[in-house]
């Protein structure tokens, strides 16, 4: 059982973390996007041609939120949502050209802001972070 010095100190890295990374900014990398929209324009991405009950069950997120968010993203013409050619009832979603690109931008950006994180380490202190990350996902994501 982790300690409570334990736990306060993960519960530190994680506001840290959080602050570096601009996590509580309204909007992600000095776009119109918030952090929600941004989830769901990348997992579009990663998993396109999909269907927004995807998208909530892959973000953990209600559907009519996801629906809104959804509807907020084709209002900026960064996704389309078609008719699925298996069951009418469905719908199947895809980013735009502009979406695709708002998509690369973001992931740039993410690149730079975490290599401007990493780069005072060493290239054996970044190893060791990546090392450490990658335990992370190992032992606690599905």
């Amino acid at each position: 059982m982790l300690t409570t010095a334990q736990l306060a100190g993960m519960r530190r890295f994680d506001r840290n973390y959080t602050y570096r990374l601009g996590l509580l900014a309204k909007h992600v990398f000095d776009t119109n996007l918030s952090w929600p929209e941004a989830r769901v324009l990348m997992l579009i991405a990663e998993t396109a041609p999909t269907s927004p009950k995807t998208v909530a069950a892959g973000l953990a997120l209600d559907r009519s939120y996801t629906s809104r968010l959804i509807n907020r993203l084709m209002a900026q013409s960064l996704l389309t949502k078609t008719p699925s050619a298996e069951d009418s009832r469905a719908v199947i979603l895809e980013l735009t050209t502009t979406g695709k690109q708002l998509n690369d931008t973001l992931n740039q950006l993410s690149d730079q802001q975490l290599r401007q994180l990493l780069d005072p380490l060493s290239p054996e202190e970044q190893q060791q972070v990546f090392d450490a990350i990658e335990t992370l996902n190992r032992l606690l994501l599905p």
